[in-house]
């Protein structure tokens, strides 16, 4: 039994890359005279009236969009890095602030007790002016203020806080808007793999037609979408390796049969999708690979007749 594995990445497309808006039937007004189009723009009786849209946009224009989307992702990032920069700001400006008030009011514990020993020492002695009086209260109302001060910054603190988070959840947003974005683009590059379904069954047909032996293909996860020009690239290879499971691969019918198998080979062709890869394996029913008869083939190559001649 043989098997293979093909996992494609990524590559820009060259090609002129069709957007389909599917819709409903398509309608070219432009060809039509005016009545025809008029006829047409009526629905049947019960019938929802739909349009189909072909655009063609170049494949260049569809990956400068992309790679816009990826420096908008990038430049988001760098947002995000500068945002949590000022939350940890922030976040010590509270520390400092909740600090500079218990300063604040232990000058004011300090200058009520002081000024409250004073005037009680001034009474005692029958020293008290009530001008020391006043310049004592002034004392007492710049802590105040001071400790208003205070309160104010803490409240901007608390405002920019909101702001930051109300930010974040913005740029969250902006962030699953920006991947629906680039999954779209990206899906405008995808075609199923059942593009190459009927050349690949031709194939196989051909190649059992030409040995004389029996074989189906069955692909499988066939709606698996791959980008247009790595299917086109990698359209050549799996031939090859059709044509190798079907020459190398199934045995003939009579010595299927003799084996307790199908006189007819199957191979199968699966695709599934792993993260942002697409994963690909080609895998038959047949005997596998004859190791002695290559072994043979191998031995009696003219690289085998050299190192013996070495």
């Amino acid at each position: 039994m043989a098997s293979a594995s093909v996992r494609p990445a990524e590559t820009p497309v060259e090609s002129m890359v069709s957007v389909e808006s599917v819709q409903g039937a398509e309608t070219d007004k432009e060809t039509l005279p005016a009545e025809a189009a008029e006829s047409k723009a009526v629905p049947a009786q019960g019938a929802v009236p739909t349009t189909q849209v072909h655009l063609r946009v170049r494949a260049d224009l569809v990956d400068k969009l992309v790679n816009e989307t990826g420096e908008v992702a990038i430049a988001r990032a760098r947002i995000e890095g500068e945002m949590r920069g000022i939350k940890v700001a922030l976040l010590e400006l509270t520390e400092n602030v909740i600090r500079l008030r218990n300063q604040v009011r232990e000058i004011e514990i300090q200058a009520e007790s002081q000024m409250a020993s004073q005037q009680a020492l001034a009474v005692k002695e029958g020293q008290f002016d009530p001008l020391e009086f006043d310049r004592f209260t002034r004392f007492q109302e710049l802590t105040r203020m001071m400790a208003e001060s205070v309160n104010d910054v803490s409240t901007v603190q608390h405002t920019l806080l909101r702001n930051l988070d109300g930010a974040t959840a913005a740029l969250a947003a902006q962030a699953r808007l920006n991947s629906e974005l680039s999954q779209r683009l990206m899906s405008v590059r995808m075609m199923p793999f059942d593009s190459l379904a009927e050349r690949l069954h031709r194939v196989v047909r051909l190649a059992a037609k030409e040995t004389g032996k029996r074989a189906n293909l069955d692909i499988r996860g066939g709606q698996t979408g791959i980008d247009r020009s790595v299917l086109e690239t990698i359209a050549n290879p799996l031939e090859h390796l059709l044509r190798n499971a079907v020459a190398h691969g199934i045995e003939m019918p009579a010595e299927r049969e003799a084996a307790g198998k199908s006189a007819q080979g199957e191979i199968t062709l699966s695709l599934a999708q792993e993260g942002n890869d697409a994963v690909i394996n080609l895998s038959d029913d047949g005997a596998g690979l004859n190791l002695e008869r290559i072994r043979a083939r191998g031995g009696a190559g003219p690289v085998a007749a050299g190192r013996c001649s070495g």
